[in-house]
């Protein structure tokens, strides 16, 4: 086992550096399959630096599997192997972040033992969402949005739509029917609005969970004694038999920030604030408070210690509210902790000890869950956690928050989850953004100079993290009901495909291939890409795409095409991706950035570019920003088939759903430039590895004749300008 382990580190080490994924290298793990058909699991790792060798087991339950459920990893040949995720199961782990002082938790639990939290436990009436929206009329210029923001709200709702209160100096309860055929008038009264949402709070059974929004573009003006009303206000909230919280939506630089903030602390429960500059983010704002305020549930989370003697009493370590969000089947509560309150994790960490999570109903109505936590090494996905919940108030702390972001490489993550950890390492990337133009604007103009839509922006940014993962679990529910014909069109040809692949038939295939099927990225074989069920074999180019590309896709320049290395889609998605954020949306990926390719190509021919433009660099040492299918085999064929709308859609203007028949036209230019490419036969494209590329190409397109005929056919395929002005028909 050593002396393969050393092997494979002889071979393939000095091959990471010229990866060009800026990933720094600290374990390498040796696979193995027990026969064809068999999924590949880890025997041993290498681990940097020293090159320590040593069992796989023990390094993972050292390290500790991402986010790996209690009891084990997915059974082999179980759905995990296949590409898909293990069966649902309960999760308990904490792990710390010491230079950030930093700590989080993660607990998972079926809905059937935590059914009190599904149903609204504790002897109450379940849920009732109350939005309250302001009238008066300077919404007149955001009205229209509001308006298509509840239709959305309603679409989400189902059955359970939520209550309305409608006020300016008078407040009304009504239905969403009534929201929609009102409009704005009147002026502003906070008191009106108050005694309104009293009433509500009133009528709600003893236990009841009260969500309430409240909404505003302004500030008070119509109200007699409004310090009286807001005294009033917060202690009924506070007596009130339900259990109430209240979330704060402020929208436009003319409203109170800081009376917004303070009302999210008027329940008995923390609320959330959010704050929407323009008539765009109204509408997305809206829409993000309904999805915490619908897909979570506020819970209290309570870390206990070892204790001593069986039946004693635990030390309380740790206690705080918590927003629980739902999975179905799964509830999950994911909290990060910073400073004082990580430091009693911290120490269990570090003297390796096992913690009991409880899970309570809130105000003390009874206990969800109990487990016990392991203490586990910082995961990809814990590290995002902690960057998505940092409070970057100055440089110092985004780049800490920074660098956090940058270190996570998805494909460090099994398979099934890359999608899920790649839409959290986007959300708090785009947080982070947020941050970084809130200090850009503050070195500006002064810390005071945006007044209060400065401190608005930097509170509604602290709140960001929970509308991330509420907006996740969202669209983990709206996903099927996106493109839903053509989505279920492909999802459903790909799963009768899966369920035929004969995998024994792959791996003798590819051990008779003349070139190596093995992803060079990520190390992927036939067997693991044919086990799942979307992922399949590209070659790669380097591509300038400019924007009459989009219309003439033949006109895409091919700047080189690589000669030595395959990959798989997922890994070049991936490498795009990090490409895209650290080095730019126009040197990474050759298009569509107000001219940016073109500047880049020309800098990087007279040699004046300050980096090489590509997203990822090949085996053969070239940038490469693009990638094509490739057909590999009759089975695999049929898998690219199915997917080859979306993959020439983003293969020509870098959007999935924009594939159109041209682009199907213009992989025979492609083709024609690859022929004579390999025509010169020079020392780089003649060879052997080129050649076969070539061939394997040349039965794409051959497949594809089809296609291009019908095309022809329906007279559709007409003159097109070329990228120097002139009309030029598109040919074959």
């Amino acid at each position: 086992g050593e002396e393969a382990a050393a092997a494979v580190l002889a071979r393939h080490g000095p091959a990471l550096e010229g990866l060009g994924l800026g990933v720094d290298v600290t374990r390498l793990a040796v696979l193995a399959r027990d026969g064809p058909g068999e999924p590949m699991l880890p025997r041993y790792t290498i681990r940097f630096p020293g090159g320590q060798v040593e069992p796989a087991d023990e390094a993972l339950a050292r390290a500790g599997a991402d986010d790996a459920a209690i009891g084990g990893a997915a059974p082999a040949g179980g759905e995990g192997a296949a590409g898909g995720p293990p069966p649902d199961r309960e999760v308990a782990k904490y792990s710390v972040l010491p230079e950030e002082r930093a700590a989080r938790v993660l607990l998972r639990f079926f809905e059937g033992k935590g059914k009190a939290a599904a149903s609204g436990g504790g002897g109450g009436g379940g849920r009732a969402t109350l939005f309250v929206v302001d009238k008066s009329s300077s919404m007149g210029g955001s009205w229209s949005q509001l308006i298509e923001s509840v239709r959305t709200i309603r679409e989400h709702a189902g059955e359970s739509e939520p209550d309305f209160i409608l006020y300016n100096n008078y407040a009304r309860r009504c239905t969403l029917n009534d929201v929609l055929g009102d409009y704005p008038s009147g002026t502003t009264s906070f008191a009106a609005a108050f005694e309104a949402i009293s009433a509500y709070v009133r009528q709600q059974p003893r236990g009841t969970e009260v969500s309430v929004v409240f909404m505003t573009d302004g500030q008070d003006t119509a109200s007699r004694d409004l310090p009286r009303a807001v005294s009033d206000f917060r202690s009924l909230l506070r007596l009130s038999p339900a259990t109430v919280t209240v979330h704060a939506f402020g929208y436009s630089a003319r409203h109170n920030a800081r009376f917004l903030m303070d009302m999210v602390g008027f329940g008995q429960l923390p609320g959330t604030y959010r704050y929407a500059s323009t008539a765009e983010d109204l509408r997305d704002g809206l829409e993000a408070v309904f999805d915490v305020v619908d897909l979570t549930r506020r819970m209290t989370l309570a870390v206990l210690g070892a204790g001593g003697a069986a039946g004693g009493r635990r030390e309380t370590l740790l206690e705080l509210e918590v927003d629980a969000t739902q999975k179905p089947p799964v509830w999950e509560v994911d909290a990060v902790v910073f400073g004082a309150d990580a430091e009693p994790l911290l120490r269990a960490h570090a003297a390796g000890e096992k913690l009991t999570l409880v899970v309570r109903r809130p105000r003390g109505a009874g206990d969800l869950a109990t487990a016990t936590a392991e203490p586990r090494d910082m995961s990809e996905v814990a590290k995002l956690r902690v960057a998505e919940e940092m409070v970057v108030d100055d440089y110092d702390a985004h780049r800490r928050a920074q660098a956090l972001v940058d270190a996570v490489n998805v494909h460090r993550v099994q398979r099934w989850r890359r999608e899920e950890v790649a839409a959290i390492k986007a959300s708090a990337q785009a947080r982070l953004d947020g941050f970084l133009d809130l200090l850009a604007d503050s070195a500006r103009h002064g810390a005071g100079g945006g007044g209060a839509t400065f401190v608005a922006r930097l509170a509604s940014l602290r709140y960001e993290a929970a509308f991330s993962k509420a907006r996740r679990a969202r669209a983990m529910h709206k996903r099927a009901a996106e493109n839903a014909d053509s989505l279920s069109r492909i999802e459903g040809k790909l799963d009768l495909l899966h369920a035929a692949v004969d995998l024994d038939a792959e791996v003798a295939a590819a051990g008779a291939a003349p070139v190596e099927l093995v992803c060079a990225l990520t190390g992927d074989e036939v067997v693991d890409v044919m086990g799942g069920k979307q992922d399949f074999f590209c070659f790669g180019l380097l591509v300038t795409r400019a924007e009459h590309v989009i219309d003439a896709p033949s006109n895409i320049s091919i700047q080189n095409v690589s000669t030595g290395g395959l990959y798989t889609f997922d890994a070049y998605t991936e490498a795009l991706n990090h490409a895209v954020r650290s080095k730019g949306h126009a040197a990474a990926s050759g298009g569509f950035d107000s001219g940016g390719a073109a500047v880049a190509a020309a800098d990087a021919a007279d040699g004046e570019a300050d980096e090489e433009m590509g997203a990822f660099r090949g085996p053969d040492g070239a940038m490469l920003n693009g990638a094509l299918p490739l057909f590999v085999s009759e089975q695999h064929w049929r898998r690219v088939e199915a997917l080859i709308e979306p993959t020439l859609g983003f293969f020509f203007t870098l959007d999935a759903t924009a594939f159109a028949p041209a682009q199907v036209m213009a992989l025979y230019s492609i083709l024609g430039y690859m022929l004579c490419l390999h025509a010169n036969a020079d020392a780089r494209y003649g060879g052997a590895w080129f050649s076969w590329l070539v061939g394997d190409f040349t039965e794409v397109c051959r497949r594809l004749v089809p296609r291009a005929l019908k095309y022809v056919q329906q007279g559709r395929y007409a003159a097109a300008p070329a990228a120097g002005g002139d009309a030029a028909a598109e040919a074959p």
